[in-house]
């Protein structure tokens, strides 16, 4: 039997959970053909009526003041300050250290609470700031009865829409940034559950990763592999973060190729076995918009890196062999109600904070896009689970490779969304309407923070006081070029 896909692309973008991002795809509120879930299958979506707890949590001695979930009506959320995505924040959102389901995804306005206090002790919260973790985006800007605006993520909708949401898919570690990356990479994070950082030197421990990748797999069994990174490409100032993490994964042997670069090659059918995508995460200086969309930039910029993306990959020569998909690292503090179900550790050995790695993180957005997926297909695999480790499981039966750790070995095979029958249609995805102004430099986020932290450790190099995206750009290129501590 012919192989169902030859290329497999990943595009990984910033913390955003599913209900936040594709919570309302199909909703009885929308137009169609958001308002009914095709051919009789089950989404599992947000509703109006899920709520977190202002004060306490159910059962408390004070009275809660519930905060239902409700459309986003700005495309930068939250409007300032972080929303806490913290191991512990995590703890507190998910309630798994609480007894009884009544606790469960019930802690996100208390750790949104907890955060902002913390930015800013000597701040009036509102009700407005302690809300944001429940608003999510709509597939467009008006319901069916014509109520709106609201904010849509049109991009990610449409192409879930027009070929496969999975509504299961969740992090990796109940975690950040780092450790989810790069469980996407080697299928661990060998025993991280933070990002670490600069003011204990705990940022370091990422040089000490050794760990092989899926990048190092393929390469060995004769499959290719490459990284293209929107604000990378040769002779960059801006380091791909999968380097920084991954000291396994050689840059000489593993040369950053830029998005330009991967419009070409997807044009021409040049496409790699493996192709992982990384978006800007701070800017450049022909192009300072970060478009990772963490938070709290305006997600248009990332829906423009999705759409350019898939009309690379689709109007590409090898479009028929090729299977795209779109997910994000964690879900950046966003609720979400489903609580993350049970996983197989990596190892058996405890972790940081004696976390034993057998619990996923929060649900984030997972889209696959391939012309051997039905359009509205909801893609729900019960048998296994879903996580970041699918991308490597799904590698690994494309290609007969041995699995990394008994994470991905057991994780499920998202090449199973792929049918026989090859569509003629290409659904047309229209170019963003990108914001008509936006802040040009603005206070390097958490995100931005530990990854000049990390360049900088990995180079042995102090990192000064910074505090803008313009200072951390300035501070990259003074760094950039010396070798890295974990290049091999």
């Amino acid at each position: 039997m012919a192989a169902k896909f030859n290329h497999l692309v990943v595009l990984m973008l910033e913390n955003r959970s599913f209900d936040h991002m594709l919570g309302r795809l199909y909703h009885h509120d929308n137009p169609d053909p958001y308002h009914i879930i095709p051919r009789g299958q089950v989404f599992d979506g947000v509703s109006d009526d899920m709520f977190n707890t202002i004060f306490g949590l159910p059962g408390a001695d004070i009275p809660p003041t519930a905060i239902n979930a409700h459309r986003a009506k700005n495309f930068a959320t939250p409007v300032e300050f972080d929303i806490g995505h913290s191991f512990n924040n995590v703890k507190t959102q998910i309630g798994g250290a609480l007894p009884g389901a009544a606790f469960q995804m019930q802690g996100f306005i208390a750790s949104r609470i907890a955060a902002l206090k913390a930015d800013k002790p000597t701040h009036t919260i509102t009700q407005a700031e302690m809300a944001e973790p429940m608003a999510g985006f709509s597939p467009t800007t008006h319901t069916a009865t014509g109520a709106g605006p609201f904010s849509d993520a049109r991009v990610i909708n449409k192409l879930a829409r027009d070929f496969a949401v999975c509504d299961n898919w969740h992090a990796s570690v109940p975690g950040p940034t780092f450790p989810n990356r790069s469980f996407l990479h080697a299928a661990t994070s060998n025993g991280f559950v933070s990002n670490g950082s600069k003011k204990d030197n705990s940022i370091k421990k990422w040089s000490q990763h050794h760990a092989p990748t899926i990048f190092n797999l393929m390469k060995q069994h004769g499959h290719s592999a490459a990284i293209y990174h929107d604000g990378g490409g040769p002779g960059s100032d801006f380091p791909a973060l999968v380097y920084e993490l991954h000291p396994s994964i050689s840059p000489t042997e593993f040369k950053v190729r830029s998005i330009k670069q991967f419009e070409h090659d997807a044009a021409n059918g040049d496409l790699p076995n493996y192709s992982f995508i990384e978006p800007n995460v701070i800017g450049s200086d022909t192009n300072w918009h970060p478009n990772d969309q963490h938070p709290n930039r305006d997600i248009r910029w990332g829906e423009d890196l999705m759409q350019k993306v898939y009309k690379a990959v689709s109007t590409g020569k090898s479009w028929s062999e090729t299977l795209l998909i779109i997910t994000y690292d964690e879900h950046g503090g966003f609720f979400d109600h489903r609580f993350p179900p049970a996983a197989i550790p990596p190892s058996f050995v405890p972790g940081e904070d004696d976390y034993l790695f057998t619990q996923l993180g929060v649900r984030v957005p997972g889209v696959l896009i391939s012309p051997r997926i039905q359009t509205g297909t909801v893609f729900h695999p019960t048998a296994c689970f879903v996580d970041h480790t699918s991308v490597i499981r799904t590698l690994c039966a494309r290609f007969n490779l041995p699995p990394l750790t008994p994470r991905d070995a057991a994780a499920c095979d998202l090449s199973s969304v792929l049918g026989d029958t090859v569509r003629t249609d290409v659904p047309e995805i229209p170019a963003v309407d990108l914001p008509a102004s936006e802040p040009a430099n603005m206070p390097l986020n958490d995100l931005q923070q530990d990854y000049i932290a990390l360049v900088a450790a990995n180079r042995g190099v102090e990192v000064p006081h910074l505090k803008t995206e313009e200072h951390g750009r300035a501070f990259l290129k003074s760094v950039a070029s010396k070798p890295s501590k974990t290049a091999s």
